[in-house]
């Protein structure tokens, strides 16, 4: 086996393990229409992906340190998403592609909201 394929295995059983079936809901904006001088209507698009909830810890500039709730998914994350799983909801503010050489193995997401 490649490292790579090892990786993504890893990733898979992580998955299995500590993953839980969440809804990713995208809201896409409607397009401007110069004819009309209209924008089309805002839809969003449910969509079903298993994510990792979780939190690192971050230093701040002033040398304090905190946690930042998380979510992980091999799912392709966009800051604005929302991720929703039982009773936990949360809104995608910054997403980092983890990558093992070119390719995305997952995408980690700090998140605002309630991961618990």
């Amino acid at each position: 086996m490649s490292n790579l394929t090892d990786l993504q295995a890893a990733i898979e059983e992580l998955d299995d393990e500590f993953g839980v079936s969440a809804t990713l809901t995208r809201i896409t904006k409607g397009s401007y229409n110069p004819a009309t001088g209209k924008t089309a209507a805002s839809s969003t698009a449910p969509v079903g992906i298993t994510a990792r909830f979780g939190r690192r810890k971050v230093t701040l500039e002033n040398g304090a340190e905190t946690f930042v709730e998380t979510v992980r998914s091999k799912t392709l994350l966009n800051e604005g998403d929302t991720i929703t799983a039982g009773p936990r909801k949360a809104l995608v503010k910054k997403v980092t592609p983890i990558y093992f050489q070119t390719t995305v193995l997952e995408y980690l997401a700090d998140v605002e909201g309630s991961t618990k």
